[in-house]
């Protein structure tokens, strides 16, 4: 267990928004296997993201992430609390965000390869969570949600642990 928390504190370590990603794998551990570890974990990611990027990050400056979800904050209010004032009170505006031919063409770089084996599923489609903050929810920054960009790496490793389990559940339905 010590290896676990030790390679889980420097994958933290690697970046912020790591955290959130860690977080989801937590709550799936904790679904399935490991209950308490896989709550420490989601705590731990959220808790770590939300110090990070709200508490200690604009410290050393003005931080130009909020501005990447420009067509997302509220009329009047600036930063993520403006943010979260419209994914909370207008989800259908929220939802049209998340809609364009730019996005749809990502998401489908990301299925395609793998035989859109994670769609199987309507559980698998988490595999967007972590990533979805950083690609999907972007407004204003392209390449944000480009799969040559890295944020990329915030969808990879959940599409394809959820396409291994989608093959997983076709040989065991064989």
């Amino acid at each position: 267990r010590l290896a676990f928390w030790a390679c889980f504190g420097l994958a933290l370590l690697s970046r912020e928004d790591i955290a959130l990603g860690l977080a989801l794998a937590g709550l799936l551990l904790a679904g399935y296997a490991a209950p308490r570890v896989g709550l420490a974990m989601f705590a731990l990611g959220v808790v770590y993201f939300v110090v990070v990027r709200v508490g200690i990050m604009p410290r050393f400056g003005n931080m130009w992430f909020a501005d990447i979800y420009r067509d997302l904050q509220a009329p009047g209010l600036r930063g993520y609390g403006a943010i979260v004032a419209t994914l909370l009170s207008n989800p259908g505006y929220v939802l049209s965000k998340l809609v364009s031919p730019a996005k749809l063409v990502y998401v489908l770089q990301l299925a395609v390869p793998l035989a859109c084996l994670w769609w199987r599923r309507p559980a698998f489609w988490l595999a967007l969570l972590p990533g979805l903050a950083f690609t999907l929810l972007v407004t204003n920054r392209g390449p944000m949600f480009e799969i040559s960009f890295q944020y990329v790496y915030h969808h990879l490793p959940y599409v394809f642990a959820a396409s291994v389990l989608a093959l997983q559940a076709l040989a065991r339905r064989s």
